[in-house]
Order: structure tokens, then sequence, then C-alpha cells
């Protein structure tokens, strides 16, 4: 993640923390206002009505991970052949020792997770943790890692797996890969060394460092995108047939180095896309796939498809990969988002949905939304994920905890702001919470038509068409429901007991599509 503003304006070189991670929400609103596509949501159809309420269970049980995820075209699927709808969290330690289990997340954060729905976590192993000299891996760092990965897996929740960075490097006021990654061929990163918005657009040597790696040019007698995939090889067979694996997200918003003039809305980056980027990842996924050939691999365009240009990849992947991809929104301080802003912000990030939809429908890969957030504001909160369900989209919010961050990414964007603290009380960002737990299909046995949530009236609506004989499961966020739910459902039965934190619902023989309505008693 990329982290943004709270003013335009450019610090100093002796500037703080805070305002050295200045711009990139600014930078994202400007480029947004060149983007001029109307949004459209789906509404979710009613149905009607049924049974009466009794008191809602408030314990959700846990439901261990038991099979690899594949995809069903832009559907990510479990082995029963189901659509799976992920919700969770990013958690990125980018600070040494780059551990999250450091910082204190553990089981009382699964256990906070599962208990409120949430079902994925998008964990970083960083470079500079991973392999802080030439071909030499800290086995003790991925050992720990791999039981944080396990123990979320026994509470349900899939982890998929990426590489962090923000401008490659801490000395680029970012994060990531180490020190004998970054070739600059003698370019001091000193140079224009403001903040992380002047960095990428104009420190030279950042700008030759990115060149380097999108070139593969050699570092310690082997090209940097060798030594990079070896690292993707050897985290790989660590995971391969790990069920709480949900995949591998293969690099974390590809900047295009020097070429980024070439890449602004609304044509996008054809050039560095097709003749760079691509094959890349094409590359990659190969040598993953050599090892692991089960789970799945996502790509990601490069930064500036954040702003709705098309993606120019082509088809970089395999049938086993898919696309993951950012949408953010301009964060003034934490107040409200005014209403011109808005109407930027929703043109933008529905660009940014179409264009990963186009992606999809191209390639037949599958689809993930794995950031969107990085703000106090529960309005932009609840917009994404509405513009999200309404695409029937898995999720991955920015971010869960407020950890210690070079880029102080999580200061005021947590989901929890203290690791060492119980996860209750103040120490929950409870506008985010309210704004991100809701009701949503977690695996559906047939196709969804739509689905989503209405926070004014407190209605859930879901219509799919059934295949086979497996049972759809709804997270039902007693959060929502504090006094229980009315259920209506048309072609398919009810099998979980009333007011159930999770629904499980078997469509009737015969039946060509199934109706669920949940609205408050």
């Amino acid at each position: 993640m990329t982290r943004a503003v709270r003013s335009p304006q450019l610090p100093s070189a002796h500037a703080t923390a805070e305002e050295a991670d200045s711009g990139m929400r600014v930078q994202r609103w400007l480029a947004a206002c060149a983007v001029g596509v109307s949004a459209a949501l789906l509404t979710p159809t009613p149905v009607e009505a049924a049974q009466a309420p009794t008191p809602p269970q408030a314990h959700v049980p846990p439901r261990p991970v038991s099979d690899v995820l594949g995809h069903s075209g832009r559907w990510i699927t479990d082995s029963q052949g189901r659509r799976v709808i992920l919700h969770g969290f990013n958690m990125v330690a980018k600070a040494a020792p780059y551990d999250p289990s450091k910082l204190g997340f553990g089981e009382e954060d699964a256990k906070f997770l599962a208990a409120h729905g949430f079902n994925a976590v998008r964990i970083g192993i960083v470079m500079t943790g991973l392999q802080p000299r030439p071909g030499v891996f800290n086995e003790s760092y991925l050992s720990s890692l791999k039981a944080t990965i396990d123990m979320l897996g026994r509470y349900g929740i899939r982890s998929l797996i990426v590489f962090p960075q923000d401008l490659l490097n801490t000395r680029f006021r970012g994060t990531g890969y180490p020190d004998w990654m970054i070739r600059t061929d003698g370019i001091p990163p000193e140079f224009i060394n403001f903040d992380m918005f002047t960095n990428l657009l104009f420190n030279p040597a950042l700008q030759r460092a990115n060149d380097n790696f999108w070139n593969n040019a050699p570092v310690h007698g082997k090209g940097l995108q060798e030594w990079y995939t070896d690292a993707w090889v050897h985290v790989a067979k660590k995971f391969r047939n790990n069920p709480a694996v949900l995949g591998y997200d293969l690099w974390n918003e590809p900047w295009p180095g020097s070429a980024w003039p070439t890449c602004a809305p609304p044509f996008g980056c054809k050039d560095f896309d097709s003749k760079k980027l691509a094959p890349f990842f094409t590359k990659m996924i190969r040598a993953i796939h050599a090892v692991d050939p089960k789970h799945l691999t996502f790509y990601e365009p490069n930064l500036l498809a954040t702003f709705g240009p098309p993606i120019h990849l082509g088809k970089p992947g395999d049938k086993q990969s898919g696309l993951s991809f950012h949408t953010y929104c301009p964060d003034i301080s934490g107040e409200p988002i005014p209403d011109w802003m808005y109407a930027v912000c929703h043109t933008i990030q529905t660009a940014v949905f179409h264009q990963a939809m186009a992606q999809s429908k191209r390639t037949g890969d599958a689809l993930i939304l794995t950031e969107f957030g990085a703000t106090p504001n529960p309005q932009e909160l609840s917009h994404v994920v509405r513009v999200a369900d309404s695409y029937q989209l898995p999720w991955m919010e920015w971010t869960y905890c407020r950890c210690k961050d070079p880029t102080e990414a999580g200061i005021t964007e947590g989901l929890v702001y203290d690791l060492t603290k119980p996860r209750s009380g103040a120490n929950i960002n409870t506008a985010a919470l309210n704004a991100l737990d809701e009701p949503y299909p977690q695996a559906i046995a047939g196709t969804p038509q739509s689905y989503g949530f209405n926070p004014q009236t407190r209605t859930f609506t879901l219509t799919y068409k059934p295949q086979g004989r497996a049972n759809t499961i709804v997270y039902t966020s007693p959060r929502n429901y504090p006094g229980g739910y009315r259920t209506t459902v048309t072609g398919a039965d009810i099998l979980s007991v009333p007011n159930s934190p999770i629904l499980t619902l078997r469509a009737k023989r015969g039946a060509t599509s199934v109706k669920l309505t949940l609205t408050p008693p």
C-alpha cells in the first residue's frame, strides 16, 4: 500500500514521519479528475417474508479450513464448486522484525476476526526479513509466519501471502526489499529525497532502481527478477498444499519507474504493461506453479491503474491465476468527505471495478479487491463495500492494526489500535467495524445473481442460481441484528437454527433460483 496525504504541500527534507508520508491520495484524486466513467450499482432483489425471530447466538464457532481454493472464471471456488466470498484485512508488519506475531497479532485476533465474520487476511512476508543477504533465507522468520497462517486457518481464515513494498526500500522513505536488491547505478538515494509523493515521481535513484528491476539488471551474479522469483519459489515450497493459504499476491502496486509519465489516464500504460510487467508475471507464475501447482497466483496492474485506466497485461497467468487490484479515495484529515469529492471518488472507483471486470472477462482469471480504505472515514469504507457487493467481489481492507510502520500507515486507519491491548472498547475503531461487519454469503452453492446489505434499513438480500446439493453459508452479522432477524427464503430450506450467526441453506430439488432476505424482527 502506498499511503496518502493530509496536505498536498511538500515538507522539508527534515519532515516528521507523518509529514514524510504525504501525497498519494491527493495524487490519486488529481488523476481521478481525468476519468469520466458513470457509476452503476446493482440493486438487491427483495423477497417474501417468513420466520419469527428468537434471541441471537453471540458465538460464531470456528470452522477450520480444509481445502485449497481454486477458481471458475472470476469466482474463487472451494472443492465443492461453491463460489467463495472473502471479507478481511491486510496485516503487514513493515518494520523490523517484520513479523505480525512479534507485534502481538495472534489467536485473540483470529477469534475477533472470526466473531465478526471475517474470513481472510492478506499477510505480508517482507523480503528484507526473508532474505537479508543474497541466497540466505531466514527460516525462523518464515516458520513464525507459517505458524500465524496455520493458526488463522484453524479459525476459518485464509491468508493471501504478499511480498509488500512501498517505494522499494527504506532509503526512499518506503519499505520492502533489502539494500542488496536496490541497484541505483551510483545515483545517491538522498538526491530529491523529500517524501513518498515526490520520491515516487521524481527521485532519480528510485526511478533507476525500478528500471533496473524491470530490465532484470544483474546484482551479485544474477538478475534481480531471478532473485525475486527464487524467493517466491522458496515460499511456495513452504506452503504448497496448505489449505490455510488462499494464494500468492506476487508484487504490490508495481511502479513503472521512469516510464510512469506514459501511464496516465485515460489510456493506461500499454508499453510497460505488455513488454515489462506481463512477461515478469508470466515467468513468476510458471516458476511458482512448477513447485506448487494448486494455489492461486495473483498478479497486479501497475499502480496508476488505481485511477481507472485500461489494464494492458493480456493474460500473464495460467489456469490458476487471478487479478488483485486496489481502489482508494482521498483522506482529508479524517473529516467527512464532501459530496463533490465523493462524486470524483465514485467515478474513479467505479472505473477501477469496471477495468478489473473487463480483465477477468478477457482472461477468465479470478478477481479480488485486496486494498481499499486507508482512512478513518467510515463513509468511504461503507461506499466501497457497497460497490464490491454489487459486483459480488471479495475484498480485504487496509488495514487491520495500528502497527508501527516506517510509512506511518495505520496511525488513524487501523481497525485495532494496539495489539498489546484487548480487542475491545477504545482499542477498536468502532466506526470502521460498523462499516465493515455486514451480512454476506461466505460460500454459495451456485452462481450469485446479486447480494447486498442496506445499513439504513438493515435488510440483507441474496439471490443465486443453485447448482449441486452443497450448502450455502451466510454470515448474518449479529452486530447488525442484535435482537435476531427474520428470514424469508424461496427455493431453499434453512438448515441452521433460527438467528444463528451462520445461516445454512440448501436448495430444494428442482429449484432454479434461491432468494433470501434478512430483516430486523
